[in-house]
């Protein structure tokens, strides 16, 4: 049904409340996660999935969907503390809680500025990668990506090779093995995407193989 309406062109509207947005903020940074991860779920995912509750908590959507007597569903399994994320929810946020009544509102805010600067950073590197990409190669200096911050450097190799696939981001691992070929650390490097990315003399390319 989700992929229906996203093809139909129909808005599909997610019930993720700030509480969710806390909660997948820290369970982000408890796994290592850099500032995509800590940005949290975004308002609108391109083309038509909205998340309008993100500014309200858990809590005030079951009091106003009460009063406005919409009926709604309790799914079951939150109540299950086997799941990592039921465990935060029941158990670590009320103690966080207890030492700041509004930690909801502070790591959803946290995420949000998170959000703006990985925004920013990204369209910056998609910019930059979009000047050194063709149709089915990128090809540029490897010392004029050397010399770079290591965060930005990241990001440029992430908008670059990404741009010759159709997922856009590459993980943490990818981008150190690109890393790696970029150093000569390494050879080559085989990306998802039938993406090679070598060394030919001074310079760093990124192709689509067949």
């Amino acid at each position: 049904a989700f992929a229906e309406a996203v093809e139909t062109g129909e808005r599909l509207l997610l019930g993720h409340t700030m509480n969710d947005q806390a909660e997948t903020l820290l369970l982000n940074l408890l796994r290592g996660a850099g500032t995509r991860g800590l940005a949290g779920m975004p308002y609108h995912r391109p083309p038509n999935i909205y998340r309008p509750l993100l500014g309200v908590r858990r809590s005030e959507t079951r009091e106003l969907a009460a009063l406005a007597g919409l009926p709604f569903v309790d799914d079951p399994t939150n109540a299950d503390q086997r799941l990592r994320r039921n465990r935060l929810r029941l158990d670590i946020m009320p103690r966080l809680e207890e030492l700041n009544p509004g930690v909801v509102e502070g790591l959803a805010r946290t995420a949000e500025h998170v959000r703006a600067d990985a925004d920013h950073l990204d369209a910056e590197a998609s910019r930059v990668a979009n000047l050194l990409v063709g149709d089915s190669e990128a090809r540029v200096a490897a010392a004029s990506l050397i010399v770079l911050d290591s965060p930005i450097r990241a990001r440029v190799l992430s908008a670059m090779v990404g741009s010759l696939r159709e997922q856009p981001h590459l993980t943490s691992d990818e981008i150190g093995r690109v890393e790696q070929v970029l150093l000569g650390q390494t050879a080559a490097a085989q990306i998802e995407g039938q993406i090679r990315v070598e060394r030919d003399g001074p310079h760093l390319v990124c192709r689509v193989e067949g």
